[in-house]
């Protein structure tokens, strides 16, 4: 018999599980399939109780039309309704014969339909057919075939809707246990599958709860150091776990034995490196001493050459710096120089620009200055035209009086007089109007010429900043001229101070020669060095004894 593993219970849970799922689908699909079931013939059932309401629409509406035969005569858009309610009663009715055959207690009315449906056609066709005008027709015969007709769909009418409220109670009450009987199935499976579920899970946590405290006990023993320790045997995987756990708990036990033995050899091998040891102790005392009377000389040559070298790299760094230094700033000296001069030259042809523009603007004063005294003769000349317009009009005026004293005969006189004072009052006019933009043309030329006084004085005030600019510009140009000679001579002394970096160069070069006595006491060192080698040897094999010791412990 196969052992019942961890995975083997986690897969035969999962199929217990997919079991009772499959079985309660299925339960909820067969409850599913019966309510559609029952659906279907209840809509099937009010198909057909719809079809009996149509059917008995039709025969009310058959009545009708028979009746408006009676008091209106024939019609033809009435015969066509007639023969298409006809038709429609026929269709109507086959689809309930298919319906009524299958059940006993309908199927003896489909008698009743093939007459009632064969009495109206013959109606039709015996009264209604032609063309007929109402007092053609036998109206008590058709009134008493038509109440006869009208009594018995009543009755048969009662008696059917008797069936179907019966047949309609009875399918509700069957859908309605067969929602009621599902419910509870559905219900009762999952509950079931649900205290299945619980206790399936029970069960598989209570084996790993086992296996676990198995493990945990020999744990627990091998902390104690019970190497020994024997459990329950266990068919899954836990028990294959606690068997590993018991095999590798029989191996520790052998290895500790056998390292036990191994310590007592490694104390013996101990003893003779520590003697060993002692001696090249001694040894390596004495070089160290020679070692430190070396390096103390060889620190000292270290500072001094570190101090000397770092004083050469700064000056050489500086030089070279400076050297640098005084190549740009000799450059750019020669450069202002020549921005100076080509200042200098600028602001003299600015000056020289200022001066013919000063020239040109006191010209343009002359004129404006010229422009307004001739302002004033056309002034005084519009004045003249007034006083002549103003003598003009009293001549008009005393014309007009000595016209007047000569009655008739001055008439004509007298209109000459008003003309010429009409023109006299123009003329003035005139004058006035000219005088008035005369004044305003004086006027802002007054105010040109101020303004060209003013900016002559300001072209003044500029030539003298632009002289002064030059000026300064010269101070510029000589200044360089003293800076550039200062730097040729820096650049000389740099050159020198690069020479006296050469020959502490040499003074290092001969500073490195003394150091050969150093070499001497280093010499010692090596012999001291070869006899400590030989100690050394026979320390190599203690330990190389050591760590095959080692090893093999490592591999049991």
């Amino acid at each position: 018999m196969k052992k019942l593993t961890i995975v083997r219970k986690l897969l035969l849970m999962l199929f217990a599980l997919l079991l009772i799922s499959v079985l309660t689908g299925l339960a909820i699909l067969r409850s599913n399939e019966q309510v559609k079931k029952h659906t279907s013939e209840a809509e099937a059932f009010n198909r057909t109780t719809q079809d009996y309401e149509s059917l008995m629409n039709l025969y009310q509406e058959l009545n009708t039309i028979s009746y408006r035969f009676l008091s209106e005569g024939y019609e033809k858009k009435q015969a066509e309704a007639y023969t298409a309610k006809l038709s429609q009663m026929s269709e109507v009715t086959g689809r309930l014969k298919l319906v009524f055959d299958q059940d006993e207690d309908l199927r003896s009315y489909l008698s009743w339909f093939d007459k009632i449906n064969l009495a109206y056609k013959d109606l039709f066709d015996t009264h209604f057919a032609g063309a007929f005008l109402p007092e053609s027709l036998n109206g008590v015969v058709i009134r008493q075939v038509l109440t006869s007709q009208m009594g018995d769909t009543l009755r048969v009418d009662g008696e059917l809707k008797e069936l179907f409220a019966a047949q309609r109670e009875d399918s509700g009450n069957q859908l309605r246990s067969t929602i009621s009987g599902s419910s509870r199935d559905v219900i009762l499976l999952t509950a079931f599958m649900v205290v299945v579920m619980l206790g399936v899970a029970y069960l598989f946590g209570r084996s790993i709860d086992q296996g676990v405290k198995l493990l945990l006990r020999r744990i627990q023993a091998y902390r104690n150091g019970e190497l020994g320790y024997v459990s329950a045997a266990r068919g899954d995987e836990f028990g294959t776990v606690d068997a590993y756990l018991a095999q590798m708990g029989e191996q520790l036990r052998i290895m500790l034995e056998s390292n036990r033995q191994t310590g007592a050899e490694v104390v013996e091998w101990t003893g003779n490196i520590l003697e060993k040891s002692t001696e090249n102790r001694q040894a390596a005392s004495s070089i160290l001493s020679l070692s430190e009377r070396c390096q103390a000389r060889i620190e000292l040559q270290h500072d001094a050459t570190a101090s000397i070298s770092a004083v050469i790299e700064q000056a050489s760094a500086g030089s070279e710096h400076m050297l640098h230094a005084s190549g740009s700033l000799r450059d750019s000296v020669w450069r202002t120089n020549g921005y100076a001069q080509e200042g200098k030259a600028l602001v003299t042809a600015l000056s020289a620009s200022f001066d013919e523009t000063s020239g040109e603007m006191l010209r343009l004063g002359g004129q404006v200055k010229s422009m307004k005294e001739r302002m004033k003769d056309v002034h005084r000349f519009m004045l003249g035209i007034s006083e002549i317009a103003y003598q003009t009009n009293l001549l008009s005026l005393n014309a007009s009086i000595e016209a007047s004293r000569a009655g008739v005969h001055g008439s004509g006189f007298s209109v000459i007089a008003h003309e010429i004072r009409r023109l006299a009052g123009q003329t003035e006019g005139f004058a006035g109007n000219v005088r008035s933009a005369m004044q305003a043309i004086q006027a802002d030329i007054g105010s040109m010429a101020a303004g060209f006084d003013g900016f002559a004085k300001h072209l003044d005030a500029t030539r003298g900043r632009s002289e002064q600019a030059v000026a300064s510009f010269g101070d510029i140009a000589l200044e360089s001229d003293r800076l550039a000679a200062q730097t040729e001579e820096w650049t000389q002394s740099v050159t020198e101070v690069a020479a006296g970096l050469n020959e502490i160069v040499a003074s290092i070069e001969r500073l490195v020669e003394s150091s050969s006595d150093i070499r001497d006491s280093m010499q010692q060192v090596s012999g001291l060095a070869a006899s400590q080698s030989d100690v050394s040897g026979y320390l190599q094999q203690a330990v190389d004894k050591l760590a095959h010791t080692t090893k093999s412990l490592r591999v049991e």
